[in-house]
């Protein structure tokens, strides 16, 4: 929502009959929440509408769940067929481009999702990003089980999984990492370049795009391949 008053379906998770379109529950997680470019930061003008696309998946129980992580840096849980909250936890600092922003992937019975540390400074604009951390957290959203921080840089594309690997790359750094999904021990670091690009996998490869999506200037992009 840019302007107030705000709707119930703004912040929120909406599920749609498919043979339909239409609406079969809406959870709205942040009520009250309008932004735009013109509108200062602060009490129902926080900007924490949803980066993160939403992930179907089942728990170990077979509970068919949907998850997605907010800019207001909580992971949440619902049920996915009645949009009942099993489980919803902060794993970031929330701010616009903060929080759980990116694209997350599940896997092993895990999320794993691309977060940043980015704080609004006294002007109330975005300053500097403090970490771009990619967490594991487990398949419910109910506990943290490993986190891979890197200093100075935001996570802002999305993760892709494969042999046991979590890829992903980072805004400002310019790094391509490679993860142990179950360990967050990092087994690869490439550097490519500034990007704000996620990862595919596809026919024994990895593709990623670059290019600074941040620059005020136009910086040439690419897309780069490689190797599992």
């Amino acid at each position: 929502n840019y302007t107030a008053p705000t709707t119930l379906t703004g912040d929120a998770f909406v599920a749609l009959d498919a043979k339909t379109g239409k609406i079969a529950w809406i959870n709205q997680r942040t009520p009250d929440d309008s932004w735009n470019g013109r509108t200062p930061f602060g009490l129902g003008h926080d900007d924490f509408d949803f980066g993160d696309s939403p992930q179907v998946y089942r728990l170990a129980n077979g509970h068919k769940v949907v998850g997605a992580g907010q800019k207001s840096g909580f992971y949440h849980v619902l049920d996915a067929a009645t949009g009942a909250v099993v489980n919803f936890q902060q794993y970031q600092v929330g701010t616009s481009l903060g929080g759980l922003l990116a694209d997350s992937g599940v896997g092993y019975g895990m999320v794993f999702a691309p977060s940043s540390n980015w704080p609004i400074n006294s002007t109330g604009s975005l300053g500097a990003p403090t970490t771009g951390d990619l967490v594991a957290i487990s398949g419910d959203g109910s506990r943290e089980i490993w986190r891979f921080a890197v200093p100075n840089t935001a996570d802002v594309g999305g993760v892709a999984i494969a042999n046991g690997v979590v890829y992903f790359s980072q805004a400002f750094s310019g790094n391509f990492y490679a993860l142990d999904a179950f360990t967050g021990k990092p087994l690869a670091t490439l550097s490519i370049g500034a990007g704000g690009s996620g990862p595919s996998v596809a026919d024994g490869m990895v593709f990623v795009g670059t290019g600074n999506p941040f620059s005020p200037i136009a910086i040439p992009s690419n897309v780069v391949a490689l190797g599992l």
